[in-house]
């Protein structure tokens, strides 16, 4: 993948684009939009394969106590540090692997958004 992953072109830099959007997909594997998600769609990384290596991912703080979440080949970040929550890394040391990764986490200064608002941005 270029290193403007924006301007790339081509069939795998449309793929990565589209990764960078996704929260769910259905029992066949294909992304679903955010707001026609059903109950029976699973969160992509619980599917994810890791072919395009170990992901660290966000936005998407809708766990319930936000919560880092880690799947076998992806971690979720996002502990909703924007609704008032934490704002939280993984730490890696050069060479290291994912699995290796320290979890660092501070509390919010404040509430930036509500989950309404956030919605409207999708």
């Amino acid at each position: 993948m270029p290193q403007d992953w924006r301007t790339a072109r081509g069939k795998r830099a449309d793929r990565m684009r589209r990764f960078l959007r996704i929260r769910k997909v259905n029992a066949a594997g294909n992304m679903i939009s955010l707001y026609r998600a059903t109950a029976a769609d699973r969160r992509w990384a619980e599917l994810y394969d890791g072919r395009e290596g170990f992901a660290f991912y966000g936005h998407d703080a809708l766990i319930d106590p936000p919560q880092p979440v880690i799947d076998q080949h992806a971690m979720n970040l996002d502990t909703g540090c924007c609704f008032g929550g934490r704002l939280t890394a993984a730490v890696l040391e050069p060479g290291a692997d994912a699995c290796d990764a320290a979890i660092v986490s501070v509390p919010a200064r404040q509430v930036y958004a509500s989950y309404l608002e956030s919605e409207r941005s999708d």
